[in-house]
């Protein structure tokens, strides 16, 4: 009886092939490659999700999200960051924006947006020609009174000093600002936008890098 040892060389050689590989970091340059592909996956997920959650008003997705969003890479890490750039932009880039009438109060505000998919009137809210504003609380501290809200002609309700002149009503105001509404870099972090992230992250992750080490792995 006679026993004998073959060899197959071939898969010697592709064994010895893949452990270069694996010692000089291929692998690892792989790896971050399906970390990267993930990543860019899930921005865009994110990305949507952000934009319906902030409700930006309908076609503004690339000025207003895509675009200022940004994917960092780190291959040391093995890892990437999605984030924002941009801040509150004026209210009429937002869903749902319109201008109440009646009364000017300016305790209510005037001004109507549909932010957060929430309908919701501003505070101290008022518009003017060059756009739309409010103003901070008062503090205690008094300020000109917005010009939106000053009133003329007869005025049975302003009181008068001694000498029949128009009197301060005691009312304050605090510092006029531009209106604004959500923050990319705050919303993308927040809400249904972070459960998204939650949620596809790992899923994507699994995927993509098993995919890119398994092309590397074959021999």
């Amino acid at each position: 009886m006679k026993l004998t040892f073959s060899a197959n060389t071939k898969n010697l050689k592709a064994f010895a092939k893949l452990s270069g590989r694996l010692a000089d970091g291929a692998w690892k340059r792989e790896a971050h490659k399906g970390v990267i592909d993930a990543g860019r996956r899930v921005k865009t997920q994110v990305q949507r999700e952000t934009f319906k959650q902030a409700a930006y008003r309908p076609g503004s997705y690339t000025k207003n999200v895509a675009s200022e969003t940004r994917q960092r890479n780190d291959e040391a890490s093995l890892s990437t960051a999605i984030f924002g750039v941009k801040g509150g932009l004026k209210i009429d880039e937002y869903r749902g924006l319109k201008v109440l009438r009646g009364s000017k109060t300016l305790t209510s505000g005037t001004i109507r947006s549909g932010v957060w998919q929430n309908p919701r009137v501003f505070d101290r809210s008022f518009a003017t020609p060059s756009g739309y504003f409010a103003t901070l609380p008062s503090g205690g501290q008094s300020t000109t009174a917005p010009m939106a809200f000053w009133t003329f002609g007869n005025k049975p309700n302003q009181p008068r000093d001694a000498g029949g002149r128009f009197g301060s009503t005691g009312k304050t105001y605090g510092p006029v600002r531009r209106l604004a509404g959500p923050s990319l870099r705050k919303e993308l972090v927040q809400g249904e936008s972070a459960r998204v992230f939650h949620r596809e992250a790992p899923v994507q992750l699994s995927e993509k890098v098993n995919k890119r080490l398994e092309k590397i792995m074959r021999f």
